[in-house]
Formats: structure tokens, sequence, C-alpha cells
């Protein structure tokens, strides 16, 4: 539960999850063009997106959840929220209630941000094993 409406919370997780599924979406390309092509250097058409868009996802994800900054920061703004209870700073039955909100929102956001970005990070390690280390099963 969203006190300012919920769209404040998912827009940041909306691009975040976007970007990914670019991400995703090029890695399977860059591997069936890899695997499927006589000439490999084909794959540098999807390979290099790949590349930048995945250290650009990676480092806004990281800046987003472990940013110092409040206004940047998911666990900085909770962390400020935190320290604005704890200090009496907010003393108003409501705004307590929606501070304790959004600490929980702040939070749930950053583990799902991460979550998504491990999955993501997975996959990559994933597809990479599957190009460059063949299956050496004995029969």
């Amino acid at each position: 539960i969203d006190p300012n409406g919920g769209v404040n919370i998912l827009w940041p997780l909306f691009g975040m999850s976007n970007e990914m599924l670019a991400c995703i979406a090029l890695t399977l390309a860059t591997v069936i063009i890899y695997k499927n092509k006589k000439q490999k250097i084909y794959c540098l058409v999807t390979a290099l997106p790949l590349i930048f868009i995945t250290y650009t996802t990676t480092s806004a994800v990281l800046m987003k959840v472990f940013s110092s900054d409040s206004k940047i920061g998911f666990l900085a703004s909770t962390q400020a929220l935190k320290e604005k209870l704890l200090t009496n700073q907010i003393v108003d039955e409501t705004q307590i209630i929606n501070a304790q909100k959004m600490i929980f929102n702040q939070q749930l956001v950053a583990f799902i941000a991460m979550f998504f970005l491990i999955i993501l990070w997975i996959i990559i390690f994933a597809s990479l094993k599957k190009l460059f280390f063949k299956n050496h099963a004995k029969n």
C-alpha cells in the first residue's frame, strides 16, 4: 500500500525490469546468432548493445538501491524515514502510518530490484556457459 498512489514506487521498478527484459532478449538473440551462423562475427550485432545495456542497467539498479542520497536510493530513503520516526520529526499518526508503509515499500522494491538483477546475471552467465563450454558428458 503506497500512500502516494503506487505509481511513484512502481515507476523505477518498471523501468529497471523493462531494461532487464531487453538484456535477456539480446542475450537470447546473441546465443541464437552465435549458434546458427557460420560466421560468428554476426553475433556482435546483438552482443555490443547487450554489453552496453547490461552495464548501464546494472549500474542504474545498484545506484537506485544503494545510493546514499535519500532522493535516489531506496535503502537511503528507508533510512531517512526511520531516522525521522526515531527522532520524532513525524508526530501525526497518519504521517507515521504513511512513513511505515513507505519504509516497507522502499525495502520491498529494493529487494525486488536486486532479485531481478540476480536473475538477469544468472541468465547471462548460463548463456555464456552454454556458448563457450561444451558439454562433455560421458556416454
